[in-house]
């Protein structure tokens, strides 16, 4: 289920020692939590910092001129024009790190505040996106794991403030390394990709687009992919069987039936503890396909607790059966962190 967060992200007043582009003001603008405002916006001037891409629109098939995102790196300001009233607005992250604390900061203008709502949120990725319905900030705070929570803000106008809207936990922006050692966010003007883990047949990244605006995210598709955890890559996890299974086609209708030893990939799935979904126990299913990537088929599982099965907080205690054999019955090479 989805969590809507009350919490105001204020104004740290607590003294730092400033960096580079650190705080420097009082809380006349920034991020706070009120109603939106809906504002006009014309697409800025170019710079080799802006990423943009043209999308069609899920909801009208119109395609956002407008849009385009700049990440954030640290310490690195970048020069907008919030709300499109002619004022150039300068955006800054960084993350203070002395014997006191540790946490990523946000500045706008001459205004700093904390981008942490959580203990041990100690560093973020942080997206500046505009588009015609409004400017955006889109933060991917983090600790000591990989995983972290994101977090999406809107430019009110009125009060000249970042306005939170929705979060998504147990996320985290999908980014790489291009060629030139900046990173690219997968970040489009209708939707951006999320990236988690999930701790069924193994503990493996997953990928899934989100709708993002005004309302908050959405699930922009239902199915995950798959990859494998340190897979650069994006290498397709891989399984061996120890019994045969017979995979199903999109009708329901049996398409496949695999053979004890053979190998195959993880391809997509959904998340039976999916953040804006809850928990979910049946009808949950996962894709196979062959090492050309071709896909074979699918598998219904459910989730039955099960004492003697792998424990995971984000399964509360459940264990995957595929026609009712426990997974680590059915498959060989589960490997599961921690």
């Amino acid at each position: 289920m989805r969590r809507k967060l009350t919490i105001l992200l204020t104004l740290s007043i607590t003294a730092v020692m400033f960096i580079s582009c650190g705080a420097t003001g009082s809380n006349s603008s920034g991020i706070e939590q009120e109603s939106v405002d809906n504002v006009d916006n014309e697409a800025p001037a170019s710079d080799e910092s802006v990423n943009t891409v043209q999308v069609e629109d899920l909801t009208n098939g119109a395609v956002d001129n407008e849009f385009y995102y700049i990440y954030l790196k640290n310490d690195e300001e970048q020069t907008v024009d919030l709300g499109q009233d002619g004022q150039m607005d300068t955006l800054c992250s960084y993350e203070l790190d002395d014997e006191y604390s540790e946490e990523p900061y946000l500045r706008v203008n001459d205004n700093t505040y904390s981008l942490t709502k959580e203990r041990g949120e100690l560093y973020a990725d942080v997206c500046f996106v505009h588009k015609s319905d409004g400017d955006y900030i889109i933060s991917d705070t983090k600790g000591d794991s990989y995983i972290g929570n994101v977090r999406i803000y809107k430019w009110n106008t009125s009060t000249n403030a970042f306005v939170e809207i929705d979060e998504i936990a147990d996320r985290t922006i999908a980014c790489s390394i291009n060629d030139e050692g900046k990173k690219d966010c997968k970040i489009e003007s209708n939707k951006i990709y999320l990236e988690g883990w999930i701790n069924v047949l193994g503990s493996n990244v997953i990928e899934k687009a989100y709708t993002y605006g005004t309302s908050g995210f959405a699930a922009a598709q239902e199915k995950y992919k798959f990859y494998g955890i340190g897979t650069e890559e994006r290498k397709m996890p891989s399984l061996v069987l120890k019994q045969s299974l017979t995979l199903l086609d999109d009708n329901g209708n049996e398409a496949v039936t695999l053979e004890p030893g053979q190998k195959v990939y993880l391809y997509e799935g959904n998340d039976p503890a999916d953040p804006l979904e809850g928990l979910k126990t049946e009808g949950n299913y996962i894709s196979f396909a062959s090492e050309d990537g071709k896909v074979l088929g699918h598998v219904e599982y459910e989730l039955r607790k099960d004492e003697e099965g792998p424990f995971y907080e984000n399964r509360q205690g459940y264990t995957p059966y595929i026609n009712g054999i426990r997974e680590d019955d059915l498959f060989d090479g589960i490997i599961y962190a921690g």
